[in-house]
C-alpha cells in the first residue's frame, strides 16, 4: 500500500556551484588544460579498452531500470568513472547536500576546464520505507552515496558529449551479451547471480515475459545484467524490477509513476498493426479492461524498442521496432531521426496516433531516445 504519490527518485539539472579550486586557482587549472589538450582519438581508444577489458567490467558499465511500464537501459556510474578518467582535463565532485528526514538530496558536478563547460545535477532519493518510517543512519548513508553516484554519472554524461561515449556504451552492451559460443555459459552464470540476489529463474522469466530459460536471448542478457547492476547499486529493488504479479517494466498500480511519460496506455490504440490479441475490447472499456490483459505484459510497451527497419515506400516510410510495432510517416525529420537511431541501436519510444483509414499503420508523431541520461 503506497503512502504517497511522490516519486522515490527525482533528477534535475542545476546550475553548478563551480569553480572547484582545490589544488590550484582556476587560472592555473585552465592554463594547464590548454597546455596539454585532450585527443579525442586517444580518449575513445583508452575508454573502450578500459570498459571492455573483461566481460565483468563491461557488465558493470550497463544498468537497466523499470520505469512506468518500460525498462530503461543506459550507461552506469562505473562507465561514467571510466569516461571521466579517459576524457582528461575534467574536474568532478559529488556528495549529499540536504536531508529533510524524508528525502536526501545529492549534487554532482563536472567541469571541463579545457572548454570551460560546467554541468551540475541534483538527485533526490527517499529515505523512508513504504510505511513512512525513516531509515536508520547506515541506510541513510548508503542511500546518500547512491544518490551522489547517480548525480555524478548524470553530470559526467552531460559534460562529455554523448556522440563520444555512446559507441563505447554500445560496445559494452555487445560484450555483455557475448556471442553464440559463450552464450549458454554466460546465461547460466547470470541465472546463478540472480538466484544469489533472491530472484528465481521462474520469477526472472515471468518478469521479462518469457515462458522459460530456453527463451532468453543475447539481447535479454544485456538488459538483465543491467537490472542486476541496478539492484546491486541500490538504484532499484527486486520488488520493483520483478514484481510477484507482473513483469519487468510492467506498470505497478500505486508505485513507480515518477517519470513524466510513464502512463501511456492511451497511445496503445495501435494494436491493429501490432497484432495484439484483444483490439475490440479497448474502445468499449479503455480503463477497466487493461486488468484482464495480464496475459500480455511482455507486449504492453509495444511502442518502445529498437528501430530494426526504416522502409521508404511510395505512400510514406514504414518504421518497425524490435517489438514488431510498426508506424508510418512522411515527415523528413522523423525519417532522418529514425535512420540515425537505427544505426545507434538505441532504445526509443514512438509517439503515434491512429490512422484515419482503418487497417493502416499508426501515424508517427514523435520519436524519442529513451534512457539517454536526460
Amino acid at each position: 500500500m503506497a503512502t504517497t504519490h511522490e516519486p522515490e527518485l527525482v533528477e534535475q539539472e542545476i546550475a553548478p556551484s563551480l569553480p572547484m579550486t582545490a589544488g590550484g586557482t582556476v587560472d592555473v587549472q585552465v592554463a594547464t588544460a590548454r597546455r596539454f589538450p585532450r585527443s579525442i582519438a586517444t580518449f575513445i581508444r583508452r575508454a573502450t579498452e578500459m570498459a571492455t577489458l573483461t566481460p565483468e567490467i563491461a557488465a558493470a558499465c550497463v544498468y537497466a531500470l523499470p520505469r512506468g511500464g518500460k525498462t530503461i537501459e543506459g550507461p552506469s556510474a562505473r562507465l561514467a568513472e571510466i569516461v571521466a578518467s579517459a576524457w582528461g582535463n575534467l574536474r568532478v565532485q559529488a556528495g549529499a547536500t540536504d536531508n529533510d528526514e524524508r528525502y536526501i538530496t545529492a549534487r554532482g558536478e563536472a567541469w571541463d576546464v579545457e572548454t570551460n563547460v560546467a554541468i551540475g545535477f541534483e538527485v533526490r532519493r527517499r529515505i523512508t520505507n513504504r510505511k513512512g518510517d525513516t531509515y536508520d543512519d547506515d541506510m541513510i548513508t548508503v542511500t546518500g552515496n547512491a544518490a551522489a553516484s547517480i548525480a555524478l554519472r548524470n553530470a559526467v554524461f552531460k559534460a562529455v558529449p554523448s556522440p563520444f561515449w555512446r559507441p563505447i556504451y554500445l560496445k559494452c552492451r555487445q560484450c555483455v551479451a557475448g556471442d553464440a559460443k559463450t552464450f549458454a555459459a554466460r546465461r547460466d552464470d547470470m541465472l546463478k547471480a540472480f538466484m544469489v540476489a533472491g530472484v528465481t529463474p521462474e520469477r526472472l522469466c515471468a518478469g521479462i515475459g518469457l515462458k522459460g530459460v530456453a527463451d532468453i536471448t543475447l539481447d535479454h542478457m544485456a538488459t538483465l545484467v543491467g537490472v542486476l547492476n541496478a539492484i546491486k547499486e541500490g538504484e532499484t529493488s527486486i520488488e520493483d524490477a520483478f514484481p510477484e504479479g507482473g513483469g519487468l517494466g510492467t506498470p505497478q498500480p500505486a508505485q513507480r509513476k515518477s517519470q513524466q511519460t510513464v502512463v501511456p496506455p492511451p497511445p496503445v490504440p495501435a494494436p491493429p498493426t501490432s497484432g495484439m490479441p484483444q483490439p475490440p475490447a479497448v474502445p468499449s472499456a479503455p480503463h477497466p479492461q487493461p486488468e484482464p490483459a495480464a496475459t500480455a505484459p511482455a507486449s504492453a510497451p509495444t511502442n518502445v524498442g529498437i528501430v530494426t527497419a526504416v522502409d521508404e515506400k511510395e505512400g510514406g516510410t514504414l518504421i518497425t521496432l524490435s517489438t514488431g510495432f510498426r508506424c508510418a510517416t512522411r515527415n523528413a525529420e522523423l525519417i532522418t531521426a529514425a535512420k540515425g537511431l537505427k544505426e545507434s541501436q538505441a532504445l526509443v519510444e514512438l509517439g503515434t496516433h491512429a490512422s484515419a483509414k482503418a487497417g493502416n499503420a499508426a501515424i508517427l508523431d514523435e520519436i524519442t531516445a529513451v534512457g539517454d541520461g536526460q
